[in-house]
């Protein structure tokens, strides 16, 4: 090859090398520049977010969204568990007619199971029947199978002392909700709405087979703080979903559930007269609440108000302006 032919050869080369260069050089600025506008794209789309207004969110998705409408029934159903957790007490302590056999004669017994005088003509011994010389307690229509009162040996007791089942629900209820309702504020309603649904259920399973009442009444007041719990944060998940002109409309659902609730303890009563068995059955339907764990979402408000806006990406996806 001559001189001339090598040069022009060498020449292609060096021309070709230079455009494949300015070639892979735009490529890379073509790169670089979406890469900056996805990361551009998506620093807005996170700085939009943050500013977000809940009650504009929730509002986006109109005033009966399905999304809403569907959370809304969600956490409004357990106020059927609760009502049942309450009511099931007056069908598991029913009232016990007592008399007391004394002197080849029948006398009404008081709460006590004193004998009720008709007339100051005679006087009694001021203890309970059964315990003086010639006494007999009589119970009628309940044995220990029926009643707890029976079982647990309460018949005489002072009244007091037989509603202490409602009573410690109650003060459970009061010593806990502050706090879980703080807990609720720094974790999320999502985690403390579950935990609480969860514990209440295995309590009140628990609680049919009390092997005494010190158990039992222990056992209730878990129920009742766990209870009051869920019941409280539903209230306010319910708020927090809920669009501001569909929130008149708020206790329709808690109502019907409320309602059956107690139409369920009722129902139970029915099928079987065994106190643990109704407290059993009446507890039961409590295992929606592990349907919970797949199917509830947490607050957006919450979520927009603790700066969390990325998970609302993962649940809902509104128009907002």
């Amino acid at each position: 090859m001559s001189d001339s032919n090598k040069l022009i050869a060498k020449n292609v080369q060096s021309f070709g090398e230079t455009k494949s260069r300015s070639k892979s050089k735009s490529k890379s600025r073509s790169r670089s520049k979406s890469t900056f506008k996805s990361k551009s794209e998506e620093s807005s789309d996170s700085s939009h977010l943050k500013h977000l207004d809940p009650d504009k969110f929730v509002n986006a998705y109109g005033t009966f969204g399905r999304y809403q409408m569907f959370t809304y029934i969600l956490v409004q159903t357990l106020c059927f568990f609760y009502a049942a957790s309450v009511y099931v007490m007056s069908y598991v302590q029913l009232h016990i007619k007592k008399e007391c056999f004394y002197m080849n004669q029948t006398y009404p017994a008081s709460s006590t199971c004193r004998i009720e005088a008709e007339n100051n003509e005679q006087s009694f011994p001021n203890q309970e029947c059964g315990q003086f010389e010639g006494s007999k307690l009589i119970t009628y229509e309940h044995t220990s199978r029926t009643n707890l009162l029976m079982d647990f040996d309460l018949v005489c007791s002072h009244w007091f002392i037989k509603e202490l089942g409602l009573s410690f629900f109650t003060i459970g209820a009061v010593l806990t909700v502050p706090f879980m309702s703080y807990f609720a504020d720094r974790w999320g309603r999502r985690p403390i709405l579950l935990f609480s649904t969860i514990t209440a259920f295995i309590a009140n399973l628990i609680a049919s087979f009390s092997p005494n009442y010190v158990i039992f009444l222990i056992l209730r007041t878990i129920i009742g703080a766990a209870s009051d719990t869920y019941f409280s944060i539903a209230s306010v998940v319910t708020c927090e979903f809920l669009a501001e002109k569909a929130r008149p409309w708020i206790t329709v659902v808690y109502n019907v559930a409320w309602a059956l609730g107690m139409l369920w303890v009722l129902a139970v009563s029915q099928m079987t007269d065994s106190w643990k068995w109704r407290y059993f059955f009446s507890s039961l339907p409590g295992i929606y609440a592990f349907l919970l764990i797949f199917c509830l979402p947490e607050s957006p408000h919450w979520l927009i108000i603790h700066n969390k806006t990325d998970r609302l990406k993962n649940t809902s996806k509104p128009q907002i302006e």
